[in-house]
């Protein structure tokens, strides 16, 4: 067996993968500043690269960004930067992702970042954590039938 998975944990971002669920859960908090992404994406792409079945396994990702009181604009470069950078590594074309938001502002922030990043048919905006693992659920349901037809 492989080593586990050890979870993010830094002021600004935390994250850890649920073996139950399968789901990635990343939970930002405060201000999301580059150095918060790359952080993140750094801890991402060792995972990846040490649990590779975890990640091809994995059902979906929650991101939660309803503790975030600002984003830092220059965020939205490196966020596509890296997250484009991941994706040329890894294959998630069926992996879903919901983002979690609590007010508009975190929407709108959200919905530019989201835009500049690849596949945003298997992304969608939620207002809970129990949507964004609903959302999971009926993209890998609607999935599953279109795969079978």
């Amino acid at each position: 067996m492989s080593n586990p998975i050890i979870a993010l944990e830094q002021t600004n971002v935390s994250a850890n993968y649920d073996f139950a669920t399968k789901i990635l859960r990343v939970t930002y908090r405060e201000v999301l500043s580059p150095d918060v992404t790359t952080q993140f994406y750094q801890w991402l792409m060792n995972v990846a690269q040490q649990h590779p079945q975890e990640v091809m396994s994995a059902r979906g990702s929650i991101y939660d960004f309803t503790g975030v009181t600002d984003f830092i604009s220059s965020n939205i470069s490196t966020t596509s930067r890296q997250s484009h950078s991941f994706n040329q590594q890894n294959d998630v074309g069926n992996h879903p992702v919901a983002l979690v938001v609590t007010n508009m502002y975190q929407e709108r922030m959200v919905a530019i970042m989201m835009k500049l990043t690849e596949q945003q048919a298997r992304k969608r905006v939620v207002r809970s954590v129990a949507e964004g693992v609903a959302f999971i659920d009926e993209w890998h349901e609607a999935h599953a039938k279109s795969d079978a037809e």
